[in-house]
C-alpha cells in the first residue's frame, strides 16, 4: 500500500507576492526565499492541504507543456527542497 502525504503551508512562513513571485520569509531562521511562477502557483495551492498528486494535477494543467510524470517529478523535488526548508509541513 502506498502512503499518500498530504502538504500545507508552515504556519511559521509568510507568504508576500511580488508580481508573479512568491517571497517567502520565515519567522523562525529569519531566511528569506523566492519563489519561481510554478512554485509560487503550487505554494497558492496549498491555501488548502493538497496531496502530491493533486499538486502535480495542477501543475501540468496550468503548463500544457508540461508531462504529467514530469510534473510528477517537479512536484516531489520541490516539496522535499521546501520541507527541508519548514516552509511546507507534511500532514499525513
Amino acid at each position: 500500500m502506498q502512503v499518500v502525504h498530504c502538504y500545507s503551508r508552515h504556519p511559521r512562513a509568510q507568504a508576500s507576492w511580488v508580481g508573479e513571485r512568491v517571497v517567502l520569509f520565515h519567522r523562525d531562521t529569519q531566511s528569506t526565499t523566492v519563489l519561481n511562477p510554478s512554485g509560487s502557483h503550487i505554494l497558492e495551492l496549498l491555501e488548502a492541504t493538497q496531496n502530491e498528486s493533486a499538486l502535480a494535477a495542477a501543475l501540468s494543467s496550468e503548463y500544457p507543456g508540461l508531462s504529467c510524470d514530469q510534473a510528477q517529478a517537479d512536484v516531489s523535488a520541490f516539496m522535499a527542497i521546501m520541507i527541508h526548508n519548514e516552509l511546507v509541513r507534511v500532514e499525513s
